[in-house]
This record gives structure tokens, sequence and C-alpha cells, in this order.
């Protein structure tokens, strides 16, 4: 519990948040119009906006028109506290006309607000981020991470609960915690002065690390905080509502107990975390693609294939760079020459006998016929960090083109034979999810387990048509070591 933290500035930043959460301060609102300062209540949503409510006089309701708060900044002002709410920051407007006292009550919905108005007290500070989430059955625990670092004042503790991450030159620390109304946030803080664009590249690094393999990514709500060292009066704060998270209750990393496989072999290592978040962290391409993986974890049937093929389509290409001759049938330039030029005069003989367009496209194909296909493209990279793939996952990688097309998918082996048409889709496209991911764990070096999701939905569903009981069965694991799928 945050009360034990080793970290006391935590304390202080999360009573400022409570203050403001629980509407224990009265604002004065201010406006630029003249006579335009009133009375207002900030109050915090269980959707991560807040509601600012004050009733607006009538002799100012000619100035400020229904639309006046969407291209106008206001200030909240009350004790030891300045709010910006910039026009952007609105979600919604509302008012009414009350009798009593000739006012309108009037209702914002904020998304996001700031103590500054100065962006340069964000270009070379500390910076820490504070990110709820709302759901409360997530527990960090359930996160496939081995922890190897404690906030609890008492360092001797067993009790885990965060790691240190070295991006680039920049100290990071990541630890989860739970205040004392038990909501549950992360806190990523940097260990010295960082621009914020790039300590939000790390932030968001770290969310698509901990969506991928835990299944939720975490973008509700975050509070942010910026301080120069040494100038105390240099803190500052800012919140911003992202209302984006995902949780698709599919983790690739299960931290369920086994008493058959140590929990060592289904999470990462602390520095393994940190290949991954820097990998992410240097590559966008990567980090957006992983991001299309973990919404593919949220959607079903066709939706969930094509968006996994696509995001492999970019990783493949990213993870590792394919030498040429990997992507060549002949690697020797003189033959691949020599059939060329025999093919090409070959095709010369006919051009008289069919279309100048079909002839154009023959003479393409001629060009391109020393390449791989693109199934085996795909299966490079595997081979390229020694994940060697069964039979059954080769057919998934190359049912990737059907599914983008929206073609039929025709079984091949006794497992995929006995499936039924959703059935297929649902495996292959939970597994073209696995493989995916795979690359990304193994080039971060994770040699452990991964959750077989399609296996495992395809046999519990079976299992309860079948009248059998699913309760105490576990999921399904691909050991990164080899090909064997094991129970």
């Amino acid at each position: 519990m945050i009360g034990n933290t080793l970290f006391k500035d935590d304390i202080a930043a999360l009573n400022l948040i409570n203050i403001i959460k629980n509407g224990k301060e009265d604002f004065v609102l201010a406006t630029e119009i003249e006579g335009g300062c009133m009375p207002a209540n900030l109050n915090f949503n269980e959707d991560g906006t807040f509601d600012l409510s004050f009733k607006m006089p009538s002799k100012i309701l000619g100035q400020v028109g229904t639309d006046f708060f969407f291209y106008h900044h206001i200030m909240l002002l009350t004790k030891g506290i300045k709010l910006l709410i910039q026009n952007t920051d609105v979600k919604r407007f509302k008012q009414k006309i009350t009798t009593k006292d000739d006012t309108y009550e009037t209702n914002l919905t904020i998304n996001s607000f700031r103590a500054d108005i100065d962006d340069k007290l964000w270009l070379n500070s500390k910076q820490a981020a504070y990110c709820f989430w709302l759901d409360t059955d997530f527990h960090y625990n359930k996160i496939g991470v081995l922890f190897d670092m404690t906030t609890d004042e008492n360092q001797e503790s067993s009790w885990k609960n965060g790691l240190k991450l070295q991006i680039e030159e920049n100290l990071f620390l990541l630890y989860f915690e739970t205040d004392e109304n038990k909501n549950h946030f992360f806190v990523l803080k940097s260990q010295k002065e960082i621009n914020h664009e790039k300590f939000l590249t790390v932030l968001e690094s770290v969310r698509v690390v901990l969506g991928l393999i835990s299944g939720y990514y975490i973008a509700d709500h975050v509070w942010y905080f910026a301080m120069t060292p040494n100038k105390k009066e240099s803190i500052t704060f800012r919140y911003e509502n992202l209302n984006n998270s995902i949780n698709n209750n599919y983790p690739l990393l299960d931290s369920a107990f086994y008493n058959d496989i140590d929990e060592m072999e289904r999470k990462l290592k602390s520095q393994q975390f940190e290949n991954l978040v820097s990998l992410f962290y240097k590559n966008q391409e990567l980090r957006r693609s992983s991001q299309l993986l973990i919404q593919a974890g949220n959607v079903s049937g066709i939706s969930k294939g094509c968006l996994a093929s696509v995001a492999m389509e970019t990783i493949k290409t990213k993870i590792c760079k394919i030498k040429q001759n990997k992507e060549e049938l002949i690697s020797d330039k003189s033959i691949n020459s020599k059939l060329k030029y025999e093919l090409t005069k070959g095709l010369k003989k006919i051009k008289p006998l069919v279309s100048s367009e079909i002839f154009k496209r023959l003479e393409s194909k001629i060009g391109q016929i020393n390449q791989n296909s693109n199934a085996e493209k795909l299966e490079a990279p595997f081979e390229m960090l020694d994940l060697y793939l069964t039979d059954d996952e080769v057919y998934c990688l190359n049912c990737r083109n059907r599914l983008l097309h929206g073609a039929t998918l025709i079984p091949k082996g006794e497992l995929y034979s006995c499936l039924n048409q959703n059935e297929l889709i649902e495996i292959v496209s939970n597994r073209l999810i696995m493989l995916t991911t795979m690359l990304l764990l193994k080039k971060c070096g994770y040699e452990g387990k991964v959750v077989d999701w399609g296996f495992t939905l395809v046999m519990k569903r079976r299992a309860v048509f079948a009248m059998k009981p699913i309760q105490n069965t576990g999921c399904h694991f691909r050991d990164l070591k080899d090909s064997m799928v094991e129970e």
C-alpha cells in the first residue's frame, strides 16, 4: 500500500490528486469577460472526466454564449492551486435557467487541465506520470513480469512491485501501487531531467509492452508532474483523461498458478522488459504495430486475423534485417541472370499471340521469379531468431492473405481438419497474434512460454459442449525454446 512507500513525494502528489478529485476545495472560475468571475465546484466522474458546475449571472449571458467555452480559455483558482482549462479541454456544455436568483446553472465536462501556462517547465525537468486504471479486478500481479524492486520502506521486504528502466541515457523507475481508496495505478519516474515529449514516448512504450503481455493497454487517466531539480517553485502538474484503454483478457504471459510450470518460465525478467520497452521507444512502427496486436485481441472473427496479419507484415520486416540471399531462391547472380534471359527470350516469341497487357504482366512476373513467396518471407524472421515453426504454425502464416481478402480458409492437417470454419478462423487469428508476439519476445531475450489462446479457447469451448468441467484446466502453452505445444 502507498502508506508504506519509500517515496514520500508520491504521498504529497496523491494528496493533491485527492483534493482535486474529491471536490474538497471551492474554486473561483475566471474568464476574460468583465464581471465573469463566479464560484465553481469541480467533481470527478467515474469515466475520468471532471464536472465543472457554476451559476452564471444573467447580466453576462449576452457575452458568454453557448459556444463561448469552446473557443476561450478559463482559469480555476483556489487556495494554492491555479488550473488552466483550455478550450480544447472542454468536452460538453449544459445550461438551464433558475428562476430563484436569475442565474443560469451551467455545467462543463472537462477532459484535462494544467497548473501552469509555461511549456518551458516541461522541457528539461524531472517528470512523473501516475497512470490509473478503472478495472478494479485487474491487479498488477497479473502482469507477466518478474519485478525485482520494492517501494516499501523496508527494502528487505520480499514484496516486489517495480523495476528500473535504462532507456538510452535516461534512467526511469516503474512501479505499481494501490492508494487508500483501493485505486490501482502505476508510476513512471525519470531520475533526471528529460524533455516531456521523450518522456511521453517512454510512457507509451511501457503501455504497449504491458498491453502486449498482459492484454491490458492501460490508458484511462493520467496525472503528470514535473519539477526542475532544486527549484521547488517550478513544481507543476497536469491532468489528462485518455479514455483509450483496451482490456482483452487474453494475456500472452500467464500469471496464474500452475503446479507444474514455474513462474520463471512464464514471465519476463526485468532486463527483458527493459529491452522490449527500449525496442518500442526506438521504433515507432514496431510500437504502433504492436498496438494493432493488442487491438486484435479485443475483436473476433476475420477482423482479428486481419489486424494480426497487418501487424505481422510490419513487425517481421522491422524485427530482423533479412539478408538478400534469404529473399532469393537462387543466390548466384550469373545463374539468376541466365534464367531471366532465357525466360524473356521465350516470352518474346509469343508476344504477337497475346495482348500487350498480358505480355506486361508476364514480363513483370519474370522479374520476380527468383523471389521467395510472401509466406516464405514471413518464415525468415523466425528462422533468424531460432524459432522453429510447426506445420500447423506455417499453415497459419499461409492463411494471412486469405484472411486479408475475406476468403474461406481451407483446413489442412489433422487438427485443423476437425474444426468448423468459425473455429478455424479463431485458432488461426489467435495464433497469428501469438506468433508475431513471439518474434518480439525472442528479440528481447525471452525464451519461456506464451499462451496459445487459439488452441486453448477452441478446446475449452469443445469441452463445455461435451459437458466436461473446465474450472481447473489451465492454458495451453507454446515454448519459445522449441516447436512443441504444451498443456
